[in-house]
């Protein structure tokens, strides 16, 4: 099912640009400024070599860049556009005061030849740039040459209004007008859905605030090289500062206080992390805020939030940790803890000689060997059948779960209400599930309706694969079972050899939690003549995580076939 390639026009970035622009005033006039709305009708009227050269910069990294390297075959009067822009503030000219900014955009050899009178030529180029810099800080009529490198304008282009409606049309400032390129190419097809005029994700101008003021605060820690604790508390006001004003808010702050109070923790400053862990509904903060409390002793307070968790909580982790962790505080109060026990099976042992890449080819192997088709599938296959299950109720047209063409899934689908929105077609699609004839039309249906388009579950290269494209032919040849099946795709052989009351028990359980449950299953899946089973591999000095272990004790009460192969290498 191979595309023709496509071939863009030179500027086809241009009317990407446009679109998105357009799609944000027309959606949020209502919460953008006078200087926005100035933005959007000001690049409007700008002519189109301006347009163009104003977003390519915009598509390149950094906001300085010298005008003799955009060169660009699309535009037809580089120096007129430049100009042009300069005219309406939309760039700026690079002055000497700028030097330790544009250093960058010379290379050593250039920087070497404009200042050949100092001592720099055998110095590496971070300590050429420090060096120059520290010169021209503490003089900078020292460097007499620094005038040559503006002789050819050095512009700068900010991005900063540009930004907001990047935030708008994606809801986050991770995504950006590559997006636009990969559907134009073909590499990304997304999903038909209706996009939302009425219930918007960012419904006030304090929402689109403060996720300016989470995502600065996400990235700067991220970069930062000193996490002490006064360094923590500085970003813990910035945080409190914020009041979650919308669900899209909530969620990264949430994100960002789990972050806070883990440094925190590492620091052993756990009542500062209790504090941040007070702030979030996220996972995993009341795991931490329990942990914590046991750090410091106060195991009564402990034990009361681990019991309200326990009766609680429908978190598949959260209860996996209270069976772990209840008996160890349990002990250190002298009380008694009753929880039930996941039923984990015991783990198979065998013996091999390391031949492939890895233990679970290795693995796969020995299966082979054993005339059995195993598929290196882990999370992938068992979710691709959950989307393709699911794919209706996913891509209904519900206010608000889409708002902008370049989603993979709808933006509520971790919420509460998921389901219940849209209770009526999960209703019939369960239906559908007892009855193995119409189930199976359904997946069948949606995967050739559907195949390539771009679901954040679907893995479409893992439904195609077939055993053939990882052995080669003599060794296939060998085995009957496997030779019969060898050309057909893992999609075909899960439909044909997994009960579909098994399919249905485990999409139903990733639809309980799709955040939590759409991770931990077993990394090989077997088909020999008497069915099929899910194998995880452990190779030496690996254990079983935790999210498995949930999964292994679902496949155990549900009486789902699977294994626990533990890899013992000859020597």
């Amino acid at each position: 099912m191979s595309k023709a390639a496509v071939t863009l026009e030179g500027d086809y970035y241009l009317h990407n640009v446009r679109v998105m622009l357009k799609f944000v005033v027309e959606r949020y006039q209502f919460l953008l400024n006078e200087s926005e709305l100035n933005y959007y009708e000001t690049f409007s009227s700008l002519s189109d070599d301006a347009q163009r050269l104003y977003t390519r910069c915009l598509m390149r990294k950094g906001e300085w860049f010298r005008l003799n390297k955009l060169q660009y075959s699309e535009i037809s009067n580089r120096e007129q556009a430049f100009d042009e822009l300069l005219s309406v503030g939309f760039s700026s000219l690079g002055e000497v005061s700028d030097f330790p900014e544009i250093l960058r955009l010379f290379t050593r050899t250039e920087l070497i030849d404009y200042f050949a009178e100092l001592p720099i030529k055998t110095l590496k180029r971070k300590e050429m740039d420090d060096y120059l810099i520290s010169l021209f800080s503490s003089s900078p009529a020292s460097l007499q040459s620094v005038e040559r490198l503006f002789e050819c304008p050095v512009l700068k282009i900010s991005s900063n209004i540009f930004d907001v409606f990047r935030l708008l049309f994606f809801g986050n400032l991770h995504q950006d007008l590559t997006e636009f390129v990969l559907q134009d190419l073909g590499i990304v097809t997304y999903p038909s859905y209706v996009i939302s005029d009425v219930n918007l994700p960012i419904q006030s101008r304090q929402a689109l605030t403060d996720l300016f003021v989470l995502h600065e605060m996400s990235e700067q820690l991220y970069d930062a090289k000193d996490l002490s604790d006064d360094v923590l508390i500085e970003f813990t006001s910035r945080l409190t500062s914020v009041t979650p004003s919308s669900s899209l808010v909530k969620r990264r702050y949430d994100r960002l206080a789990n972050r806070l109070g883990r440094e925190f923790e590492r620091n052993k400053n756990y009542s500062k992390a209790i504090e941040l862990y007070q702030l979030s509904d996220a996972i995993p903060s009341n795991e931490r805020l329990i942990r914590c409390l046991d750090y410091m002793g106060e195991y009564a307070l402990a034990w009361q939030r681990l019991q309200e968790t326990t009766l609680l909580s429908s978190s598949s982790s959260e209860q996996h940790f209270t069976r772990v962790f209840g008996p160890k505080l349990a002990k250190k109060l002298d009380v008694e803890f009753l929880a039930d026990k996941l039923q984990v099976k015991e783990e198979d042992r065998i013996q091999l000689c390391k031949v492939m890449h890895s233990v679970e080819l290795d693995v796969a192997n020995h299966y082979l060997s054993n005339n059995a088709l195993s598929f290196w599938s882990e999370n992938a296959l068992m979710n691709s059948l959950f989307a393709l299950t699911f794919w209706e109720a996913m891509f209904l047209d519900i206010d608000g779960a889409f708002y902008n063409p370049f989603q993979s899934q709808p933006s509520d689908l971790y919420e509460h209400d998921f389901t219940k929105r849209r209770e009526v077609v999960f209703d019939r699609i369960f239906s559908e599930m007892q009855d193995e004839t119409l189930y199976r039309k359904r997946l069948l249906e949606n995967y050739t309706q559907f195949y390539g388009q771009h679901c954040r579950f679907i893995h479409w290269g893992c439904l195609e694969q077939r055993v053939e494209d990882w052995f080669d032919t003599q060794a296939l040849e060998s085995c009957d079972f496997v030779q019969e099946h060898s050309s057909v795709s893992l999609f075909e052989l899960a439909l044909n050899k997994i009960p579909l009351s098994h399919i249905a028990a485990i999409v139903t359980h990733i639809l309980k939690d799709p955040k939590e449950h759409r991770s931990g299953l077993p990394d090989l899946i077997v088909f020999d003549r008497s069915g099929y089973r899910l194998v995880e591999v452990k190779g030496p000095g690996d254990r079983l995580q935790n999210n498995q272990k949930i999964w292994m004790d679902f496949f155990s009460k549900n009486k789902v076939p699977h294994q626990v192969i533990r890899v013992d290498y000859h020597e």
